[in-house]
């Protein structure tokens, strides 16, 4: 059981992931700056 619904959303929304990551990386650039 490692995350289902990740695995559920993966296929069916892409963009949700990569909406994820975009934010991932605007914190992680964030964070260094801040």
């Amino acid at each position: 059981m490692e995350v289902p619904l990740f695995s559920l959303f993966q296929p069916r929304m892409p963009m949700f992931l990569r909406i994820i990551q975009s934010s991932i990386a605007m914190s992680r650039v964030s964070i260094p700056l801040g």
